[in-house]
Order: C-alpha cells, then sequence, then structure tokens
C-alpha cells in the first residue's frame, strides 16, 4: 500500500512516500525536502511570520500535486515545534489541511519523542538503553527497556533554534548542560536519529574511508563527536559545507547540533553512538512494533526481487554474518546475476539494510565479496578484531558452497 508522511518542522519540511507491506516492514520509494526554517524568529508568545506561512503553503501545492501523480492517497500530516511554539500554529495547520486534503496533527514533544523511538526500534536490533531525536526546535531524548519506551523528555535546544540564540560556545554548553541534568546515566545503546547526527556520521565515513555508504547502525565514538563539534564551532557555514557529508543547508545546524550531542552523550555516559537512518516520520507512518525485526525485514527485500525468503538457507547457519551473506547471495543468484556474490557485496555495500547494525552488515558484505574470490589486503583490516584471515576465507567459501548446492538443488 502506497502511503505519505509529510513532516514539517522548525527547519525543514519534508514529504516522504513508502510502499507499505503487511508485516509493517516498508520501502522508501522517494522523498522531497525544503528548509523553510519556518520556526526563524518565534519567539515566546510570537507567531509564525506571513512570509514563512506562504512558502509553506506553495511546498504544500507542490506536495498535493505530487501525491495526486503518484495516487497517494494514504497521507499522514504531522507538525512539530515550530507549531508548538507559535501562537498562529493552529491556525497555519488549518489552512495546511485545507491544501492538502488529511488534518495536520500537531504533535506534543512526548508524541513526537515516542513516535522517533518507534521508527528506530522498528529498524534496529536493540534492546534497552536511549534514543535521542535532534531536530532544528527541539530535543527529545526517550528512556526504553527490552524494546519498550518508558520515559520521554523534551528539550527545547534544537539545532537552529540555538544557532541563533547562542554566539558563544562556553554560553551554549552552560544552556545545554544545565537544561539536560536531569537525565539518569545510560544502560545500554545511546542511539540517534535526525539529520544532523545522520550528517556527522557519514563526515566520521568518508574521513576514514568507511567502505559502506549507508549510515544506518554506524557507531561513531562520543570522543570523535567532540574533535567534530570544536572545529565546527570555529567555522563559518560556508567553511562548514565544504566538509564531506556536510550540505549548504546542513551547514547552519550542524556545529550546534554537535555540541547537544556531545554534552548529551557525556551527561549519559555514553563512549559511542549509533545512528538510526529513521525516526519520527517512520514511527508515524507505522505507529506500532514490528516482531523480530530481522526476519521481516529480509522477507521484505526477499520480495522485492519477487524470490520466496530462502529461510532453508538461512537456517542452516548459526554464525549471524554467514546467514545474513548466504541469505542475500542466494537472492543474487536466484534474480539471475551472472556473479551473485559481487552482486551481494554492492547490494549490502550501497543500501540501507533495516534491521541490522553497520557491522553485521559490513563483515555480511565481506563474506560475499570473499566468495566471489575478490577480496582484497584493505579489507582485512576491517574484519582483524572479528577474524583472522584463514578463518574468514573458511566461512565464505563455505557460504558459497551452501549456496551454489542450494540453488542447484541439491538438499542442505
Amino acid at each position: 500500500m502506497l502511503s505519505a508522511v509529510i513532516d514539517t518542522g522548525y527547519n525543514s519540511t519534508r514529504l516522504c512516500i513508502y510502499d507499505v507491506f503487511p508485516n509493517k516492514t516498508f520501502r522508501l520509494l522517494g522523498s522531497s525536502k525544503f528548509f523553510l526554517r519556518i520556526g526563524e524568529g518565534i519567539e515566546e508568545g510570537s507567531s509564525i511570520s506571513e512570509n514563512k506561512i506562504k512558502d509553506l503553503e506553495n511546498t504544500f501545492r507542490l506536495f498535493r500535486n505530487l501525491l495526486d501523480k503518484k495516487n497517494v492517497n494514504n497521507i499522514k500530516v504531522v507538525g512539530t515545534s515550530a507549531f508548538r511554539y507559535a501562537t498562529n500554529g493552529l491556525d497555519v495547520a488549518k489552512k495546511i489541511t485545507d491544501i492538502i486534503g488529511s488534518q495536520m496533527i500537531i504533535l506534543s514533544g512526548e508524541e513526537e519523542g515516542k513516535m522517533a523511538a518507534l521508527g528506530v526500534i522498528d529498524t534496529l536490533p536493540i534492546d534497552s538503553g536511549v534514543i535521542f531525536d535532534l531536530g532544528g526546535g527541539s530535543l527529545e531524548v526517550i528512556y526504553f527497556e527490552s524494546r519498550e519506551i518508558k520515559e520521554v523528555y523534551h528539550f527545547r535546544l534544537g539545532a537552529l533554534k540555538l544557532s541563533r540564540e547562542y554566539k558563544s560556545e562556553g554560553e551554549l554548553r552552560k544552556k545545554i548542560r544545565n537544561e539536560l541534568s536531569i537525565l539518569k546515566p545510560i544502560k545500554g545503546t545511546l542511539i540517534g536519529s535526525g539529520g544532523n547526527i545522520r550528517a556527522l556520521g557519514k563526515m566520521d565515513q568518508k574521513l576514514s574511508a568507511y567502505p559502506l555508504k549507508s549510515v544506518h547502525g554506524y557507531i561513531i565514538k562520543t570522543s570523535e563527536i567532540s574533535k567534530y563539534s570544536k572545529v565546527l564551532m570555529n567555522l563559518d557555514p560556508e567553511e562548514r559545507s565544504s566538509l564531506p557529508g556536510i550540505s549548504k543547508d546542513r551547514a547552519y545546524t550542524i556545529h550546534t547540533a554537535s555540541v547537544v550531542i556531545e554534552e548529551l552523550a557525556n551527561i549519559l555516559g555514553a563512549s559511542s553512538i549509533t545512528i538510526s537512518a529513521y525516526g519520527m516520520r517512520e514511527g508515524v507512518l507505522i505507529q506500532d512494533k514490528i516482531d523480530d525485526i530481522q526476519k521481516n525485514w529480509l522477507d521484505t527485500i526477499s520480495r522485492e526481487f519477487l524470490i520466496d525468503p530462502p529461510w532453508e538457507i538461512y537456517n542452516s547457519f548459526d554464525n549471524p554474518f554467514m546467514k545474513l551473506s548466504s541469505f542475500i547471495a542466494t537472492i543474487m543468484k536466484e534474480a539471475g546475476f551472472l556473479d551473485p556474490y559481487e552482486a551481494c557485496f554492492r547490494f549490502l555495500k550501497y543500501s540501507t539494510i533495516p534491521g541490522f547494525e553497520d557491522n553485521d552488515v559490513l563483515i555480511s558484505s565481506l563474506l560475499c565479496k570473499g566468495a566471489s574470490g575478490k577480496l582484497k589486503k584493505k579489507y582485512f583490516k576491517l574484519i582483524k578484531n572479528n577474524y583472522n584471515k584463514k578463518d574468514f576465507l573458511k566461512m565464505a567459501k563455505e557460504v558459497k558452497e551452501v549456496v551454489n548446492a542450494s540453488v542447484a538443488g541439491v538438499k542442505i
């Protein structure tokens, strides 16, 4: 079923169109994003300006035309911090509702946090910890245990909002520390959602020549965030936009965002942050938990190739990396690729794979590369903490033998 989510926030307005499947998984078909910055200038007791309202109305007319062309009828529209802060938020939401034909819901800070947490929990193999969602106008911090949301905290610490209010790094850090002092130390994993943490992840990947292209499940050290924040706070927007992974629009918020993320991680006592490519929009889309996320997402991937999921091969291995690599390699082989193992490697390298952390995808992709007989020396540096060369090549050979035998019709 085709569905759309439109998220209008303090900094940006974005339309995402999804194909949603019966098992609650989804595929992002396309998106359109505009940095309208409707929250700029909103103070306590003030309103969204007429110029910003006109920009918003024009953007929603574009969205309405696009949705009509794609024949998308199931549309969810949400407004976040700018609508909560502005005195005319409800009036603007009504104007938008009239244009798009679906009611805009203004999310409270708690609701925004819950939706962000659902989007993360449904797409990463995580059990307990803290999820944060950093936007242009607010920060939501969500504690969860056994994949259940327990507490939601809401702070007016949005990256664009802070960039307009604080020019001194010292005052900025003091403000953030005072606000976040009520938080408890983390028990579990710290996961970050939002465009700024993803941009920091992309920059970190490019600077370290990381081979995967997706930031979903990528782990960045808090110490690296600290290094980046010190540099970013001393650059102007043009200089920031020249850095790898930082767009011109993101350059207006990435410096303050890096400070918020650094201070949050330090207060929680987290040495690293796992990045999610998904968040609030996907939570709004599904509004429920996905059970057995890895199997459900693999089921969706196989059916996108119009192939029945090769569970027999998947279940023939105990090693999680061999499970994933053999599953994807089998799909590629049945899809008719001349070198299914090279195709498996490229698919895992360039795709966002929900349900798995980046290390799962990285090692599985290199098993496929090893099965193709083209594993270069540089790749072994990436797996040295997990396997030695001899054992790893043995695993790759076993994956190839099992996949070849199964596809040829030999009983496993």
